[in-house]
């Protein structure tokens, strides 16, 4: 209840004194609640609580997201380039503070390394196979004397966190993490971790039978496909843990839980879930299908709009019959007045 007041009073003070309505603020469209005298007493019980009692509950922060190679080029340019680039508040005076908990310098250094290693690629259907997470916690767990001083930390509290998270990240990801980072030259310190996900791959059973095979071929070739090695393959979709419904929200639970003695609570999501939970089959087959009803619909377009030109060219072709017709008409009307134009002529002559 004291949070939400502090929050309802914070909102309701932000930006410039902006008009009255219905005994609310509106400003930038919104409207806002007009903070009461009871909410700046709440404001000041607020601080006095966090100063007097440090370890009250921090949020953490744990924002997942599937990523593609292009975010991890991406992340790996942000690693190296320590500046000021409108999205950060790095400070480059502080850069060398930051350091590598588990693989080498960058994301992108440590995906090479895992693929050199003999782990197969993921498909080249996948759509971004790797995860990427920023692991950290609000700056009263940082900075629990004063957390709106940006940029500033207890060293003893980040190792601590480190320590802790790192815990968590081996014991859930294992093998699969190859990468994680501690970023101290921005505003509050974070850690940036890549994921690879991965998969034991077995080799495809054969379905049917070869032209000319005996039945006791076909089983042979299935048994030596059963008997074929998996192989550690890369891909988000087909791993066990990732793959779950509701993953990302179970994982972010799972390491609320384990930060819960540090003070550390849930937080807020950013990704309550995976935004597409399915194998990359799965994928696969629900864009082939699109695909082939795309493509039913574009075929009957098109047949469609030949069957309208082939009737607009039945109707032009009849027309010009009509018209040729209704010319022959005319040309045999004509000359049989000019017959009997010309007999009335001689007619008349003899008449004479």
């Amino acid at each position: 209840m004291l949070a939400r007041r502090v929050a309802n009073a914070r909102a309701g003070t932000a930006g410039a004194a902006p008009g009255r309505a219905n005994n609310r603020l509106v400003w930038g469209g919104a409207k806002r609640r007009v903070p009461k005298k009871s909410d700046y007493e709440a404001i000041k019980l607020f601080k006095f609580f966090r100063i007097c009692c440090p370890y009250h509950m921090a949020s953490l922060v744990f924002n997942i997201r599937p990523a593609a190679a292009s975010d991890v080029r991406n992340l790996s340019a942000h690693e190296l380039h320590r500046a000021p680039d409108g999205n950060s508040a790095i400070d480059p005076a502080r850069s060398h503070l930051n350091r590598v908990l588990i693989g080498p310098r960058t994301q992108s250094e440590a995906l090479d390394a895992l693929l050199a290693s003999g782990v197969q690629r993921p498909a080249a259907q996948s759509e971004a196979p790797y995860v990427q997470i920023v692991v950290g916690a609000s700056a009263e767990f940082f900075r629990p004397d004063d957390p709106e001083a940006a940029g500033t930390f207890q060293a003893d509290r980040v190792e601590q966190f480190e320590r802790e998270a790192m815990a968590w990240l081996k014991a859930t990801f294992g093998d699969d993490l190859i990468h994680a980072s501690t970023h101290l030259d921005e505003t509050t310190p974070h850690m940036h971790v890549l994921v690879a996900p991965t998969y034991q791959k077995a080799a495809r059973k054969p379905g049917r039978k070869k032209r000319g095979e005996t039945d006791a071929e076909f089983e042979a070739r299935k048994r030596e496909a059963a008997e074929r090695p998996t192989v550690r393959t890369v891909g988000r979709r087909s791993n066990a843990l990732l793959s779950a419904p509701n993953s990302f929200q179970h994982l972010r639970q799972s390491l609320a839980d384990h930060l819960t003695p540090l003070g550390i609570g849930y937080g807020d999501d950013l990704h309550p879930t995976d935004p597409d939970p399915q194998t990359t089959r799965q994928k696969l087959k629900s864009e082939n299908d699109y695909l082939r009803a795309w493509n039913a619909y574009e075929q009957e377009q098109a047949k469609e709009a030949q069957e309208t030109a082939v009737e607009a060219r039945r109707a032009a072709e009849m027309a010009a019959e009509r018209q040729e017709a209704l010319r022959a008409q005319e040309e045999a009307l004509a000359a049989r007045e000019a017959a009997l134009e010309r007999r009335e002529a001689d007619i008349a002559r003899q008449a004479e």
